[in-house]
C-alpha cells in the first residue's frame, strides 16, 4: 500500500491529462459523488510522507484528498506525522480525517471501546487541526452496521470502507468504497480504475481475501 513516489506523480499527472481531477471526501460528498470528472482520493495511517512527498505533488497539481489519521500515532511514532506536519497539511487546504485511535480493528471491539475509538480519535485530531472531523476510515476495512452506526452516532459524516467500488448519488455515505492502488498496480491498471473499468476481477480476489480473513 506504498508507492514510490515516481509512481505516485505519474497516476497523477495522467489524471489531469485526462481531465480528472483529485478531490477529497468532502468536496465529492458535496457533489453527492456524482461528478464524473472526480476523483477521491485517500491516505490512512497518517504517515509522515503524507506530508512531505504526498502532499507537494497534489498541491502543483491543484488536486484535493482526504488524509485519514490514527490520533494516538500523531507526534508517537517515527515515521508519522507530527503535530506541527499534520497542522500544515490541514492549513494548506487538505481534508483530515480519522482512522481511529489506537488502528484497532473495530469491529471486535465491545460497545464501549468503540465509542472511544471513534471519538476520542475525533476529538484529539480536532485538537491538533482546529477543525471539525467528520469522516471515518476503519482500518483494516473491518466495517458492521454497528460500527457504522457508531460513527453517526459519535459525529461523523462518512466511513470508507476497504470494499472495492465505484460511488455514487445512492451509496450510503457509511460504506463508501475505494479502490486500493498498490505498489504493483500497472499504469494501464490506474488508468482503468479511474475510469471505473476492470473493477470485477479484483472484486473476485477481495471475496477471496475476505474469506480468507
Amino acid at each position: 500500500y506504498v508507492l514510490a513516489e515516481p509512481h505516485f506523480v505519474r497516476q497523477i499527472a495522467w489524471m489531469r491529462s485526462a481531465g480528472l481531477r483529485g478531490v477529497s471526501v468532502g468536496q465529492a460528498r458535496q457533489a453527492a459523488f456524482a461528478a464524473p470528472a472526480q476523483i477521491v482520493i485517500t491516505f490512512d495511517d497518517g504517515c509522515e510522507t503524507d506530508w512531505g512527498v504526498a502532499a507537494p505533488h497534489l498541491l502543483e497539481y491543484g488536486f484535493g484528498a482526504t488524509f485519514y489519521v490514527v490520533s494516538r500515532w500523531i507526534g508517537c511514532r517515527a515515521g508519522f506525522l507530527t503535530a506541527a506536519q499534520l497542522r500544515e497539511l490541514s492549513a494548506a487546504g487538505f481534508e483530515v480525517g480519522s482512522h481511529s485511535a489506537t488502528h484497532a480493528f473495530l469491529t471486535g471491539l465491545e460497545d464501549g471501546g468503540l465509542r472511544r475509538e471513534l471519538l476520542d480519535s475525533k476529538r484529539e485530531i480536532e485538537d491538533v487541526v482546529g477543525r471539525p472531523v467528520t469522516h471515518l476510515s476503519c482500518p483494516g476495512g473491518r466495517v458492521s452496521r454497528r460500527v457504522a452506526d457508531a460513527a453517526r452516532e459519535a459525529g461523523y459524516e462518512t466511513m470508507a470502507t476497504s470494499r472495492l467500488g465505484v460511488n455514487g448519488p445512492r451509496t450510503d455515505p457509511f460504506a463508501l468504497a475505494r479502490c486500493p492502488v498498490l505498489r504493483d498496480t500497472p499504469q494501464h491498471t490506474f488508468e482503468a480504475l479511474c475510469r471505473g473499468e476492470r473493477l470485477a476481477g479484483l472484486q473476485v480476489r477481495e471475496h477471496a481475501l475476505g474469506a480468507a480473513k
